[in-house]
C-alpha cells in the first residue's frame, strides 16, 4: 500500500486549510473520526464550509457551525438539524437525488471526507455501504481523505478504487453509523398488505426507509413474489428476504442504512450490488427496467393528487431525495407502477394526511400529473384514467373515516367557487 495511514488530526492539518469547502460522506460513509477532529480544530479552521447529505453518525461539527466557526449546507434534513435549517443557520439545497452529482460538481469541494474498507491484496478499497455520491465525488474533489474502518463491508457492484486516489488514510476502529428502524405500526402493516396485491410478478421494487418498507419486506421473506428484485435503499429488514431469494443482484442500490446485521451480511455478498448515483438514480436507466415499481412515502396528499413529502409544521423536515426520480422512472417503465404510501392520519390521529389542498408555501414533491396510485391503510386510490372529480372521490375513500365528510364538503365548496 503506497499511502501510509496517519492520525485524523495530522491528516486535517496537512490537507485542510481555513475557508476551504469540505464535502462530508453520507449515511454509513460519514467519517465520524475525521469530523470530530475537524470540530476540535475549529479555531484553526475558521471559515470552513461544510456540505453533504444525510448524517447518521451524529453532527459532531454542528457546535462549530452554531458558534460561527464553520458553515454547513445540506440537501438532506434530519431531526437533529431541523431547527438549524428553520433558523437559517444551516443552508438547505433543494436537490433531487439524481442531480446530487452535478450539485457536488457545482459546489466544487476542495476536500472530501469519507469511509472505506481496508485495502485488499491488490491495494483497492471499497466504499461498501455508502457508494451513492462517494464514487462520483472522486472525479470532482481534488483531495480525498478516508477513514479505513474494518467494519465497512466490501460490497459487489461498482464500489472499489485504488488507495493511490486518497491523499491520506486514517485508521478508525469503531462501529459504523447505524439506522435502527422502529417496529411497523398496525396501519403500516395494513398498507403493506395492500401493496402486496399491487406488485406484479418479476417486478423490481424500489424501497426506502420507514415502517411500510419494513412491513413489506418482512412479509415477503415468508413468500416472495416470483422474480422479485429489490432496489434503492438497503435496510435491516431485507436481510431475511435476501437469504430467501438467494440469487446475485437480488438487491441493487447505492446506500445501506441499517445496523451491524445488514453491514455484516453485505460483506462480499453476491445478493447485494452497490452502484453510484449516476446509475441508480438515472431515470432513463430505471425506466428501461420492465415492471419497475416505486414505493415512496409522503407527509400529505391533497385531493388534486399533489404530494408533499418534505414539509411539516411549517418547516423543512427532509428533502426530495430520490423519490421523484424513482416515481418518474416507474411511470415510464413497461408494466411499471408508481405508488405513494402513507398513513391516513398524523399527530396521533388528530390530523388527516389526505387534505383538500396543500397550504400556500407547501412544496409539491410530486405534481398531480405524475402520481399514479395512493395507498393508505384504508385502501388503494388508483388515479390513472380518472377525471379530476373521480380522483378526488377515490382519495376521499382511502382517507380516515373521521375526515371523509369534511373532505367531501371541501370538494363541494370548491365546485361552488369554480362555478361562481
Amino acid at each position: 500500500m503506497s499511502v501510509a495511514t496517519t492520525t485524523a488530526a495530522a491528516a486535517l492539518e496537512r490537507h485542510v486549510e481555513p475557508g476551504r469547502r469540505v464535502l462530508l460522506g453520507t449515511a454509513a460513509g460519514a467519517a465520524t473520526t475525521l469530523q470530530r477532529a475537524l470540530a476540535q480544530q475549529r479555531d484553526r479552521l475558521a471559515g470552513i464550509r461544510l456540505c453533504g447529505g444525510m448524517q447518521l453518525g451524529g453532527y459532531d461539527f454542528i457546535d462549530a457551525v452554531r458558534s460561527g466557526h464553520a458553515s454547513y449546507d445540506t440537501w438532506h434534513v434530519t431531526p437533529p438539524i431541523r431547527d438549524d435549517v428553520a433558523r437559517g443557520d444551516v443552508g438547505f439545497h433543494l436537490v433531487r437525488g439524481g442531480a446530487v452529482p452535478r450539485a457536488i460538481e457545482r459546489l466544487a469541494p476542495d476536500v472530501f471526507l469519507t469511509v472505506v474498507s481496508p485495502p485488499d491484496r491488490d491495494g483497492h478499497v471499497s466504499f461498501g455501504a455508502s457508494v451513492s455520491y462517494a464514487l462520483g465525488a472522486l472525479d470532482h474533489v481534488p483531495t480525498v481523505i478516508a477513514e479505513v474502518n474494518p467494519e465497512m463491508p466490501v460490497t459487489r457492484g461498482r464500489t472499489r478504487v485504488p488507495v493511490e486516489r486518497f491523499a491520506a488514510l486514517v485508521d478508525a476502529e469503531h462501529p459504523l453509523p447505524t439506522h435502527v428502524a422502529r417496529q411497523p405500526s398496525d396501519a403500516e402493516a395494513a398498507i403493506a398488505a395492500h401493496l402486496r396485491e399491487l406488485v406484479p410478478d418479476d417486478a423490481t421494487v424500489q424501497i426506502g426507509l420507514g415502517g411500510v418498507p419494513e412491513a413489506l419486506v418482512t412479509h415477503w421473506a415468508q413468500e416472495p413474489p416470483p422474480g422479485l428484485r429489490l432496489f434503492g435503499m438497503g435496510i435491516d429488514a431485507m436481510v431475511p428476504l435476501l437469504r430467501t431469494l438467494d440469487r446475485p443482484g437480488a438487491f441493487v442500490g447505492g446506500e445501506l442504512l441499517g445496523s451491524e446485521l445488514l453491514y455484516r451480511y453485505a460483506h462480499e455478498q453476491p445478493t447485494i450490488e452497490q452502484y453510484p448515483i449516476a446509475e441508480i438514480l438515472s431515470v432513463p436507466r430505471l425506466a428501461a427496467i420492465p415492471r419497475f415499481v416505486s414505493v415512496n412515502g409522503a407527509v400529505e396528499v391533497d385531493l388534486h393528487g399533489q404530494v408533499n413529502a418534505e414539509f411539516a409544521g411549517g418547516r423543512q423536515v427532509s428533502g426530495p431525495g430520490g423519490s421523484f426520480d424513482f416515481l418518474d422512472a416507474a411511470t415510464l417503465s413497461d408494466g411499471g407502477l408508481s405508488i405513494v404510501a402513507l398513513r391516513s392520519t398524523a399527530r396521533g390521529g388528530t390530523v388527516s394526511a389526505i387534505v383538500p389542498a396543500l397550504l400556500t408555501g407547501t412544496p409539491v414533491t410530486a405534481p398531480r400529473h405524475a402520481v399514479q396510485v395512493i395507498v393508505t391503510e384504508h385502501g388503494v386510490a388508483d388515479l390513472r384514467g380518472r377525471t379530476l372529480a373521480q380522483r378526488a372521490a377515490a382519495l376521499i375513500e382511502i382517507a380516515a373515516p373521521a375526515f371523509r365528510e369534511e373532505l367531501e364538503r371541501a370538494v363541494g365548496e370548491e365546485r361552488v367557487r369554480v362555478r361562481a
